[in-house]
């Protein structure tokens, strides 16, 4: 681990070329600072800030201030690949000219500012560790919730081997998404943490934390909204504790934060100007109240030329233009990839809810009214189903994405910790089966090849998608057999 984050930190911050998007949050959280336009350029490279404001203000104590530099590189950088950025001549002469009109503007604001800046390398080493240290506790918040729902694992202690296979092999095998993004500085470990947040605390004392667990969602969703699907499944157990902890939780993450630290009238600008940014063209330039989505971030997200993204709809298309190299194939999804996402993520979630099952009534005999009764009435104890369904549900997650970085893959974790919970609590005091130890590394092969230098076939032809859609799968058919076999008992 030492290692690896010296690695990182050599490559992030002591190199001449910066190869980390941390300086991206860290340059937004100085807007915050500074009073600066969260969401203009201030990366070297050119990435954008793309996330709600949230996010920019919780890293304000690392943040970093750009220089002139910044603005007279990204100015060259323009001049030079504004063509393959789909800019005309007039379009790029006019992006080179307000750089490097940024660079005399905020030269004599960035030497008058006399405000101490936690050095960058620093920076990287306290996100290193503290992401490090999100990804361990989310392991031991998963493996605890299995726990809990599984009377066979609930006597686990410390000291037997299956407590620490829970924790330790679900991480391994789910290395190639969760050290990519730990080498790229990304927040894939805080959302992580905040989706086992939430999967812990559902099932914690008999669901009395509920919700707490949804004010852990609306924290996923406040800094990467893609986690916002999972609301599915506190709607599908009717769990009004849960669904009020999630809106209460948006309220103060999204306008009450922001409207401190900005003002009211910013924050909602803020809030529109990211769905105008990233919303509307993420959802297909839908128009809309807030008008045509904008493009200045499709390069670099989700224009599909030459993405890695193993979303469906990114790797239906490199599959449909695979004799086309990178960077030369279309910019924009076949008209037929939207009505195939519409099947296979709907087909995904109806497989998601049958697997899980509908919310156990108690049997009364008393008359049609005490059943419906019993059948409307909020849950108030946890459900054993709750760990499989919301990791399927993040599988979902993954496919319907617009877009799906490789990275992302670290969202993979609950569904494998579940998956190894099957193997130990057949064993507690025992290794995984040969079963299980050649899933869990096939599993990790399939994540690690496409990885590597000369393997991009392997990206373009979705091999991590599929992986983790027959992942999915295996785990829909073993959740509806443990429901089978609960439901069973019950009327015994």
């Amino acid at each position: 681990m030492l290692a690896f984050g010296w690695l990182v930190v050599k490559r992030s911050a002591l190199q001449n070329e910066r190869k980390t998007d941390l300086d991206v949050f860290l340059r937004a959280a100085w807007a915050v600072r500074a009073n600066e336009d969260i969401y203009a350029t201030f990366s070297e490279r050119g990435w954008n800030y793309v996330y709600p404001s949230t996010f920019a203000i919780l890293l304000t104590p690392l943040a970093e201030p750009p220089t002139e530099q910044t603005f007279l590189k990204l100015a060259a950088n323009r001049q030079k690949f504004g063509d393959s950025r789909g800019l005309s001549p007039e379009e790029t002469s006019q992006e080179v000219a307000r750089f490097k009109g940024e660079a005399a503007r905020l030269n004599a604001k960035l030497n008058s500012d006399r405000s101490f800046y936690v050095p960058f390398w620093i920076s990287c080493v306290i996100w290193y560790l503290a992401s490090l240290v999100m990804i361990l506790w989310s392991a031991h918040l998963l493996a605890r919730a299995v726990e809990i729902v599984d009377q066979r694992l609930s006597d686990l202690h410390w000291r037997d081997r299956g407590w620490w296979m829970l924790r330790l092999w679900p991480v391994i095998f789910c290395a190639p998404g969760l050290f990519n993004g730990l080498s790229r500085g990304q927040s894939d470990a805080l959302v992580l943490l905040c989706v086992s947040g939430f999967i812990y605390l559902t099932v914690a004392r008999k669901g009395r934390f509920a919700m707490w667990g949804g004010f852990c969602l609306a924290g996923a969703v406040a800094v990467k909204i893609i986690p916002a699907l999972l609301i599915v499944y506190p709607l599908w157990r009717r769990d009004l504790r849960s669904l009020v902890g999630f809106a209460c939780g948006l309220l103060l993450l999204l306008i009450v934060i922001p409207s401190i630290a900005f003002g009211p009238a910013q924050a909602l600008e803020y809030n529109l100007q990211w769905l105008r940014v990233m919303g509307a063209p993420g959802l297909g330039n839908v128009v809309s109240a807030l008008g045509q989505g904008d493009t200045s971030r499709k390069f670099e997200l989700y224009g599909l030329s030459g993405t890695e993204s193993q979303s469906l709809v990114a790797v239906a298309h490199n599959l449909a233009h695979l004799t086309t190299p990178r960077g030369f194939r279309p910019e924009d999804a076949d008209w037929w990839s939207r009505p195939l996402l519409i099947v296979v993520g709907g087909s995904m979630l109806l497989i998601t809810l049958f697997a899980s099952g509908w919310r156990s009534v108690p049997a009364i005999t008393s008359g049609l009214r005490e059943r419906a009764a019993a059948f409307l009435r909020w849950p108030t104890s946890a459900d054993p189903a709750a760990p499989a369904t919301i990791a399927l549900l993040l599988c979902v997650m993954l496919v319907v994405t617009p877009v799906c970085h490789t990275h992302y893959f670290a969202f993979a974790l609950p569904i494998v910790v579940w998956l190894v919970s099957r193997g130990v609590r057949e064993h507690p005091h025992q290794a995984l089966s040969g079963l299980g130890w050649l899933l869990g590394f096939a599993y990790l092969t399939a994540h690690a090849l496409p990885r590597l230098p000369g393997l991009q076939i392997l990206q373009d032809t979705g091999v991590m998608m599929f992986t983790g859609i027959a992942v999915f799968l295996l785990a829909a058919k073993l959740l509806r057999q443990a429901r089978n076999i609960e439901r069973q008992s019950m009327t015994l």
